[in-house]
């Protein structure tokens, strides 16, 4: 069987998305001797706008490619039309149910509407993510199956501990997106209440904050050295579909806070000790000043996420996907 893999998310920012796109390709071509299936890059063209490489020029360079079924990894960037069986990945269903329809990306939106209709089968990234489709679309029957994701295999405990721009000395990590998703309220909300400044990664504006300082955007390189070093990764998220910074703070050995909301206890583990509702910022600010001068308490939470990070891995995730993707074929109408 031949895969055609939508490549074009690696040419925007680092996202989950572009993580997940890259992971993959890395992971298949590793696998790639031992599998049975072969797996094809389709890459946008130079000068095609993303709406038309959807529409007409993936299809396109799927079938000439010799693909049995196109791969796309994320359900914003389903084939518009296509000969071929599609599989899409689902990372969640935030954009059908907070996004306003009347938004620049409307023309985007419209091709959505149907997508699970159109979907020949649809990865959830977590079991989370399937429910809140079947919710959304009880009328929908389409073959589907959940693959969790996974940190990247280049966070790890070992590795630099200094680069420039980290500053020196103790501090707790949070990230800062455009995406309010993220809560950065909260995060700037318990700053004052912190032992320790709070270093901010990410593409969201910030006003300068006494006791916090935000460094922008950053590579992977350095923030696999941000998790190494923070005390502790405070990540009060409002919604996730699967969620994958704790879990790459985890694999690099960093204590986690996380908010109880949507996919997070499934992901982390429903015991997870680092697992904090939002109602209660007094509790984050303890237990993360607790961590910063509690090598005991420390501990406890790195092998906590030890137990988490166990559970993943790009091959696991590779695997799961080649199977789905081989019974569409195998079985198309069952």
């Amino acid at each position: 069987m031949r895969i055609a893999f939508d490549t074009s998310r690696l040419e925007g920012p680092r996202t989950g998305i572009h993580r997940i796109v890259s992971s993959l390709l890395e992971t298949s071509a590793a696998m790639q001797p031992d599998s049975t299936h072969e797996w094809i890059p389709i890459q946008r063209p130079d000068g095609i706008r993303s709406l038309a490489y959807l529409l007409h020029h993936l299809p396109k360079l799927a079938r000439e490619a010799g693909a049995d079924l196109i791969l796309s990894p994320h359900a914003w960037d389903f084939p518009g039309t296509s000969a071929l069986p599609v599989v899409s990945m689902l990372l969640d269903v935030w954009p059908w149910t907070h996004l306003d329809m009347t938004d620049p990306h409307a023309a985007r939106h419209k091709i959505l509407q149907p997508f699970p209709r159109r979907a020949a089968g649809i990865i959830h990234i977590s079991d989370f993510t399937r429910r809140e489709f079947h919710e959304l679309w009880p009328e929908c029957v389409v073959r589907d199956t959940v693959v969790p994701m996974s940190p990247g295999e280049h966070f790890t405990k070992e590795g630099s501990m200094a680069a420039e721009g980290i500053p020196e000395g103790e501090f707790f990590l949070g990230i800062a997106s455009r995406d309010p998703r993220k809560n950065l309220p909260f995060l700037l909300d318990l700053v004052p209440r912190l032992n320790a400044p709070l270093v901010v990664v990410g593409d969201a504006p910030m006003e300068d904050v006494s006791g916090a300082l935000h460094l922008g955007p950053c590579h992977d390189e350095m923030l696999g050295i941000l998790y190494r070093r923070a005390k502790a990764f405070l990540y009060p998220s409002l919604y996730e579909g699967f969620g994958m910074p704790p879990t790459e703070a985890a694999k690099c050995g960093c204590p986690v806070l996380v908010s109880d909301l949507t996919s997070l206890p499934e992901v982390m583990g429903y015991d997870f000790p680092g697992m904090i509702p939002l109602g209660n910022g007094d509790r984050w600010a303890e237990t993360a000043n607790l961590l910063l001068r509690d090598d005991g308490a420390r501990r406890k939470f790195i092998a906590a996420g030890d137990r988490v990070v166990a559970r993943y891995s790009w091959r696991k995730t590779f695997q799961g996907i080649e199977e789905f993707c081989g019974t569409m074929l195998e079985n198309p109408e069952s």
